[in-house]
């Protein structure tokens, strides 16, 4: 009879132990769940403005498309004055290139 309450004593310590744990774990689990309910009322609130951010984005990265583009742009044609030393068939298949 004493090993068995030593026994049940012994778990009890080892359930008072992990239920802190279990405590904190719900106190988080319970804060995330607030946290995206704000978040979607929040989502909700502001549509609007979320596709006016969108829209803004796309403006930025249709900006830096055009900046590259042209980059791009002026490292592949070859100048004129490049081309005064080529033959003519040269010239033509750089040209052709540049298409």
């Amino acid at each position: 009879i004493i090993t068995i309450n030593l026994l049940f004593e012994a778990m009890k310590s080892k359930k008072n132990n992990v239920s802190p744990l279990n405590k904190r774990q719900k106190i988080q689990a319970g804060s995330i769940s607030i946290s995206s309910t704000q978040q979607n009322d929040s989502k909700e609130l502001s549509k609007a403005q979320l596709a006016q951010r969108k829209r803004r984005e796309k403006e930025k990265l249709q900006k830096e498309q055009l900046k590259l583009n042209k980059v791009i742009e002026t490292i592949t044609t070859i100048p004129e004055n490049e081309m005064i030393g080529l033959s003519n068939s040269q010239k033509a298949q750089r040209k052709r290139r540049e298409r």
